[in-house]
């Protein structure tokens, strides 16, 4: 088995999203004499949440030949490579343009100083305040209500008005595709984020060494010369100082990239039929400037672009390990690899049992062995020792506490039940009648549940079954198939289905 990498990359986290989707549909048993042995060939990373998943995917996904990171890896890169060249074509035709003499009328120091230092700076301003977090952005006057207008005029709420004139069958497709959109931001905000920042960076940079090498090529292969011109109220003094200024990160080491006062006040051009300066000039003397500009543009274009880039890249490899580790279903997953590891049932069930046609318990979750708040919604089931050992035998969960909502209760009630469920701390399970569809209510709920639960935190829904005497019973599966694609459409990637095994009454 070849060594799996310790960060994961673009196409890891596609390939783990298509794996989870994959075992969604695999049977308990299947998973958990897979993750079985694949937990006890790593045992030595338990505790190391990142290196073991990986390590698991690689293992799993070596068996099947199903990797599809190298590809994606491969188009990212190759994506990559083009956008710098483009980038690199860009800068060298923009530098041609501005640097451009046809021994009429000379290049334009301060044109520039416009296009390859003043714009990168100003872009550099928006990149940082785009960069800001929304907490500190809406304290800035007029961001919070200039972001809000944009809201406003988002396709996403035409989408909603023009939902609500569909026929039902149609807004339930909808419904869907919007649902899996919303999961896709959700999990995926921040990674497809940051892979535009760090591609429009990677454009950027490689436009400004474009720049650099075309006026560098420009400066020893053709004859430049240069003045400077402005309507602007800006003489010659004025002028010196502020290159004075833009000359001092680099006029300690090379002070002759820094425009002389003998320089500027020589090469002021004024256009005046065929041009004049006010000065005496040598031609050699108008191309004194190049020093000076060449460094701007390498210190004002090319260092800044690469910080981004740097900085965006590392935002990048953090979003792809976050990602990585939120993405739902892993929970189960290091809970197959870990607890089998410690688990002392027989792989194999005991004749007499196997005879007694016992059910055959569920996979292990992220819920197995865990004390959970159960609210029990619209009276899906009996809160007692029943349903309590009906859970315990089937999904491994102890019911810590018991939670009434729905049905005849109030909105209040609703409230206090959840935010009761919420304020334990424990697993959040939600018991609903399998055989009724989900209603408004119960989606307003589970909105609720989520905003008070708050972000990442797993909601775990359970459909069963009418009860047979105090207990509930096993859904049927197409019940179960109705309530995974209903609570899809709500898009939270944190919400799901439980699912039981065995035989159902």
């Amino acid at each position: 088995m070849n060594k799996p990498p310790t960060t994961p990359s673009l196409g890891d986290v596609l390939d783990l999203a298509r794996q989870l989707t994959r075992d969604e549909v695999a049977s308990g048993p299947t998973l958990r004499h897979r993750d079985r042995a694949v937990g006890r060939e790593l045992a030595a990373l338990e505790g190391k949440p990142l290196p073991q998943l990986l390590a698991w995917l690689h293992r799993v996904q070596e068996d099947d030949g199903s990797s599809q990171a190298g590809r994606v890896n491969g188009l990212h890169r190759l994506g990559l490579a083009l956008l710098a060249l483009a980038g690199l074509l860009a800068g060298w035709g923009a530098a041609a343009v501005v640097f451009f003499y046809d021994g009429t009328h000379p290049v334009n120091v301060i044109h520039v100083l416009a296009v390859f230092v003043l714009l990168p700076l100003l872009l550099l301003v928006g990149f940082a305040i785009g960069q800001l977090p929304s907490r500190l952005t809406s304290r800035v006057p007029g961001l919070g209500g200039l972001q809000d207008a944009v809201g406003l005029l988002s396709p996403g709420r035409l989408q909603r008005v023009l939902a609500r004139r569909l026929p039902q069958q149609h807004r339930d497709t909808l419904a869907g595709w919007l649902g899996r959109g919303q999961i896709h931001r959700r999990l995926y905000g921040r990674v497809d984020r940051w892979m535009v920042v760090h591609s429009s960076q990677t454009f950027g940079l490689a436009f400004h060494v474009g720049a650099v090498a075309s006026a560098l090529y420009l400066v020893v292969f053709s004859d430049l010369a240069f003045a400077w011109s402005t309507t602007l109220q800006l003489d010659a003094a004025q002028l010196e100082r502020w290159t004075t200024l833009l000359s001092t990160p680099w006029a300690w080491a090379w002070d002759g990239a820094r425009p002389s006062a003998e320089l500027i006040a020589s090469t002021r051009y004024f256009r005046l039929g065929d041009g004049s300066f006010p000065a005496a000039q040598s031609p050699a003397g108008l191309g004194g400037w190049w020093p000076f500009l060449a460094m701007a543009m390498a210190v004002y274009g090319i260092l800044p672009r690469l910080l981004t880039l740097l900085l965006a890249r590392w935002r990048l490899r953090a979003a792809l390990r976050r990602t990585f580790l939120h993405l739902p279903g892993l929970d189960d997953v290091r809970m197959r690899l870990n607890h089998a590891l410690v688990e002392t049932q027989a792989d194999e069930p005991d004749a007499d049992v196997a005879e007694a046609g016992a059910a055959t318990p569920a996979a292990a979750t992220s819920l197995h062995g865990q004390p959970a708040a159960v609210v029990i919604w619209a009276g899906a089931a009996e809160a007692g020792e029943a349903t309590a050992g009906w859970l315990a035998s089937r999904l491994g969960i102890t019911a810590a506490s018991w939670h009434q909502a729905g049905g005849a209760s109030t909105l209040d009630a609703d409230r206090a039940a959840l935010q009761a469920a919420v304020a334990t701390g424990r697993a959040l399970l939600v018991l609903v009648k399998a055989w009724e569809p989900p209603m408004a209510e119960l989606t307003d709920f589970l909105r609720a549940l989520r905003q008070a639960a708050g972000q990442d935190r797993r909601v775990h829904v359970l459909p069963v079954g009418p009860s047979a005497g105090d207990a509930p019973t096993l859904p049927e599966a197409h019940h179960q198939d109705l309530w995974r694609r209903a609570l899809a459409r709500l898009g939270d990637p944190w919400l799901g289905v439980v699912t039981c095994e065995g035989e159902r009454s």
